[in-house]
């Protein structure tokens, strides 16, 4: 299945071969996406115990997803992509880790619906730093 990237209004030139405007059908924001991700994520890392006061969420844009770094860890919610086609919570640790909690490429990675609320995902980040 093609995803859909969202573009500006009026759009550059490109080498892509997306549509100048989505359908209308579907949210320029998060296109096909449950638009809870970011609350989710907001939340978790708030609840975090050892997060100190200051840390600065980052969307990035290769794959848009929002997360905060703490001792050379990422930990964040993606809206999606080709690791896994649905939102999801993940840690990423800047050298690779090995064990049963590390399930993906580049650390560990949860589908939202699996972990439910923000609590869960705050425990997923817990035990990631503990992992």
């Amino acid at each position: 299945m093609r995803r859909q990237a969202w573009t500006p209004a009026r759009p550059r030139a490109s080498t892509t071969t997306a549509p100048a405007r989505l359908p209308a059908t579907r949210s320029r924001w998060t296109p096909g996406r449950p638009r809870g991700w970011p609350r989710a994520s907001r939340s978790a890392r708030r609840r975090c115990s050892r997060s100190p006061p200051g840390l600065t969420p980052v969307l990035w844009p290769e794959h848009f997803d929002l997360a905060v770094t703490l001792d050379e860890v990422n930990y964040g919610i993606s809206p999606g992509d080709g690791h896994l086609p649905e939102p999801y919570a993940y840690v990423g640790p800047w050298t690779p880790r090995t064990g049963p909690f590390w399930n993906a490429p580049f650390g560990a990675s949860r589908p939202l619906r699996e972990l439910g609320g923000a609590e869960a995902v705050r425990a997923f980040f817990e035990q990631g730093r503990t992992a």
